[in-house]
Formats: C-alpha cells, sequence, structure tokens
C-alpha cells in the first residue's frame, strides 16, 4: 500500500495541546495512566498519510507520536519547562 492510500490519525486538537491543558488544570505533572487516558478518549479523524506534513505545516508544529506518547510527552514537558521556567 503506497503512502496515497495509507490512513494515519490525526488529534484534533493535538496530543500535545490536550495534555499541556490537562497538566495545567492539574497544577501538577501527568501521570502515565493520565496520558494514555487522555490518548484513548481524544478525538481523531484518518487522514492520507500524504497530507499529513501538509496539515502539521499548517499546525505549526508536529502533534506526538501516539505510539510513543509517554515518552514524547516527557521530552516535549521538559522542554516547555525550559522555555517557560516557573
Amino acid at each position: 500500500m503506497n503512502q496515497v492510500n495509507t490512513l494515519k490519525q490525526m488529534f484534533v486538537p493535538a496530543l500535545v495541546v490536550q495534555l499541556e491543558q490537562a497538566e495545567w488544570r492539574k497544577c501538577a505533572p501527568l501521570t502515565e495512566a493520565e496520558v494514555l487516558r487522555l490518548r484513548d478518549q481524544a478525538i481523531r479523524f484518518p487522514v492520507p498519510a500524504s497530507l499529513v506534513g501538509s496539515l502539521e505545516a499548517c499546525r505549526g508544529f508536529r502533534d506526538l507520536s501516539p505510539g510513543s506518547i509517554w515518552e514524547e510527552w516527557q521530552e516535549r514537558r521538559y522542554s516547555l519547562l525550559l522555555q517557560h521556567p516557573a
């Protein structure tokens, strides 16, 4: 199956945005279980893989990968803390 026919999941809003908001509301770091639950409950749409790059360019960032969300969230969270220290 080529990239034109392959479907990828796009999350709306982006997973990283949902996790940032959830952590802000909680006023504490999210646990792995909370991150996975948010991912599993998130709204997603199937999108042709050939369009994902264009859609991410419109967003202005690459979203977290659902398959490695916990690891990627830890990295992104750390970079956000460096940008906006308390």
